[in-house]
């Protein structure tokens, strides 16, 4: 599921909101204060590739920087500068463990590199000229990468940098040089930037390419509106664009055509404007999950593009790409959504799967019997046979994509392969897959090999020979929730 991240300008209340195929009717599914109550000011939100929110809090209050769960339960907290600096902070995930944070008016040209985990700079750099103290704001492209842009004070200037070695590798004017506003950045993870004039200027928004070339421009409100607008990918081809202020808007766009797919008002009767993040998931394998191939089973940590894989219907075929993530248990701590779940040895039939099958929530399996569907892995959970982790030290997860959706054998069950519903994002290597494939790498709709089921007579019919399984002699493992483990 993907989630749209909302803060009310200067209240600081965060709440999650569902994605924008669900927005109507608006469903607010949690909402906390950051700072507690007595808050007041603005904050800046960034959303983890796990869930995890981390809210820097604005001009006006002391650069602290907490990172909390899906559920508003804090896990770190930090201060960014001096507690005496005011001039707040602009926050950024480059991956599930590492923040960008920018020092806001005042503080000078800054950027830092935060241990999530641990609140411990691991590096830092200046972006500007020394003598800009306009503030500046972040957004994170990949581990290895993050863009800057000035927030005001200057000509608007948009940077990329690569983090190896701390060097600009592009340096744009968005607005061009007559503009001296702030501008709201957010990027995706092949480089593409989406750029918004804040206030005084109309609501414009302009999409760069990984080359910074100028692909799309268009006005997200009314153009006469100058309350300056707020932007954040919500997926590759659906960017969320927020008024900053004088009013409570949110608009949905598909970049494809620019036309707007969902328009809320999440804080009725607000003046305040939102603030904006996203978060997302997606289906995987755990390490050490063996996979058929034409040779034999194989590790999935091991297979390589180019690798041939048996499907269930027999066909040899090649992998395209192997998309890869991993997270720290702190950081999946309660996340249902994210934590493994395992398959026990023989619950879905005699010999199936040979071994326990460890799998994202999201991750479908097949089912030929039950008229060919398939039916994501949380939705198989019973406590006995399927289970879900209540904790872990650390997981990874690994996907195998083809030139075509399809079904192979994962220890011996029929499981699926990726598929890139505007997803890919989430792997920490999807640039390798713009590396591999530039030519093609606006992903087409999605066409799954068989039909994807979350409820109704099968899914039903499916859980109930499972339990039915369970149920049986051979099968009574006890199990420990609180222990199980990939």
């Amino acid at each position: 599921m993907t989630s749209i991240i909302l803060a009310n300008g200067p209240v600081g209340g965060v709440p999650t909101m569902v994605d924008d195929d669900q927005l109507d009717p608006f469903q607010t599914l949690s909402s906390f204060l950051p700072f507690g109550s007595a808050f007041h000011g603005p904050v800046s939100l960034a959303a983890s590739a796990t869930g995890e929110i981390a809210v820097a809090a604005g001009a006006g209050s002391a650069p602290e920087i907490s990172v909390f769960d899906s559920t508003g339960h804090l896990l770190t907290s930090f201060f960014a500068e001096s507690p005496t600096f005011t001039g707040g902070t602009d926050v950024a995930w480059l991956d599930p463990t590492h923040l960008a944070v920018g020092a806001g008016a005042g503080g000078g040209p800054l950027v830092q590199v935060f241990d999530a985990a641990t609140g411990l700079a691991v590096d830092s750099f200046v972006a500007f000229n020394t003598a800009y103290t306009g503030g500046i704001t972040v957004a994170g492209i990949d581990s290895d990468h993050v863009a800057v842009a000035t927030d005001g004070g200057a000509t608007a200037e948009v940077k990329i940098f690569d983090l190896s070695s701390n060097t600009a590798t592009a340096d744009f004017q968005p607005f061009g040089a007559a503009y001296t506003g702030p501008v709201s950045i957010s990027a995706l993870a092949n480089g593409e930037l989406a750029v918004g004039a804040g206030p005084g200027a109309a609501p414009l928004v302009k999409i760069f390419d990984a080359s910074q070339n100028l692909v799309d421009s268009f006005y997200a409100f009314d153009a006469a509106f100058t309350g300056g607008i707020d932007v954040a990918w919500l997926d590759s081809t659906h960017l969320e664009v927020s008024t900053a202020s004088e009013a409570s808007e949110v608009r949905v766009f598909d970049v494809t055509d620019n036309q707007i797919t969902a328009d809320i008002s999440p804080f009725s009767g607000s003046s305040a404007g939102v603030t904006l993040a996203q978060n997302d998931s997606t289906p995987c394998y755990c390490r050490g999950t063996l996979i058929t191939t034409a040779s034999g089973d194989v590790a999935v940590e091991a297979l390589r593009v180019g690798d041939k894989v048996m499907t269930m219907a027999g066909r040899v075929r090649e992998i395209k790409w192997i998309g890869r993530r991993s997270y720290g248990g702190r950081f999946v701590m309660g996340r249902t959504d994210i934590l493994p779940i395992c398959i026990k040895a023989r619950a879905l039939a005699p010999d199936m799967p040979k071994r326990d099958l460890w799998v994202s929530p999201h991750h479908a399996m097949y089912f030929e019997d039950y008229g060919g569907v398939l039916i994501e892995a949380k939705d198989l959970v019973n406590g006995v046979t399927v289970i879900q982790a209540e904790k872990v030290e650390r997981v990874e997860y690994f996907h195998i994509e083809l030139d075509t959706h399809d079904v192979v054998l994962a220890e011996g069950a029929p499981s699926e392969t990726f598929m890139d519903d505007d997803n890919r994002a989430m792997f920490h290597n999807a640039d390798e897959y713009h590396a591999l494939y530039r030519e093609n790498v606006a992903p087409a709709a999605a066409r799954y090999c068989a039909p994807r089921l979350e409820d109704g007579y099968e899914v039903e019919e499916v859980r109930r020979c499972i339990a039915s399984r369970a149920a049986t002699s051979d099968l009574q493992i006890k199990v420990s929730r609180r222990a199980a483990s990939p």
